[in-house]
């Protein structure tokens, strides 16, 4: 993984940029909402780790990136079951 960006000041030290402002977290209720499912949902996935998600205090946060991610490997995953003949019934 790549080192976050960084600047050399003039006293010698790295200061790390600003990254956070750059990027969009979601909420759990945004991610209910855009899922259609129930918040409670979104919190135990989360907690499960089933969900790819962090948290800042007691609050869950989201990346769009990250659920774009998860959201392929569920359906390359239902694709595999498929083909080899583990169909969800």
């Amino acid at each position: 993984m790549a080192d976050p960006p960084s600047i050399l000041a003039e006293d010698g030290l790295f200061y790390f940029q600003n990254i956070m402002s750059e990027k969009t977290y979601l909420s759990v209720e945004e991610v209910a909402k855009k899922f259609g499912i129930n918040p409670t949902t979104v919190y135990r996935l989360a907690q499960r780790g089933a969900l790819p998600a962090f948290k800042i205090g007691n609050q869950w946060r989201f990346s769009p990136e990250m659920l774009n991610v998860w959201i392929s490997d569920q359906i390359n995953v239902e694709r595999m079951q498929k083909e080899n003949g583990h169909e969800k019934q």
